[in-house]
């Protein structure tokens, strides 16, 4: 298991310190289409819609466990499901997730 950040227990409460652009793409570019990975993230989403992390007033931890997409445009990308098509082996994803990088605190790769 490859692990990079995660929450940590600070006096009065947990900080959850997001990793910089540097940090994730060095751990993506280790990564292959289809691993099973996990993302811890901040959800930044509020009655008012999406809002910057300096906005917020409490931190909303979340995570999810996919498939490696893409690093792309800003986001880690991820699949929930995956199949294989018995004609020609070509590997489909489903429930595509887009994680924003300024959000993420934490990313783990699971052992196949």
């Amino acid at each position: 298991m490859k692990k990079i950040g995660g929450a940590r227990k600070v006096k009065g409460g947990t900080s959850f310190p997001t990793l910089s652009q540097r940090q994730i793409r060095s751990f993506t570019n280790s990564l292959k289409v289809g691993d099973l990975i996990q993302i811890q993230w901040i959800d930044a989403f509020s009655e008012k819609g999406w809002i910057a992390v300096p906005e917020m007033t409490t931190a909303h931890p979340c995570a999810v466990c996919g498939y490696y997409i893409n690093t792309n445009a800003g986001y880690v990308r991820i699949g929930i499901n995956k199949s294989r098509t018995q004609t020609d082996g070509w590997v489909n994803f489903s429930d595509h997730w887009g994680i924003p990088e300024g959000m993420i605190f934490g990313m783990e790769k699971f052992s196949a």
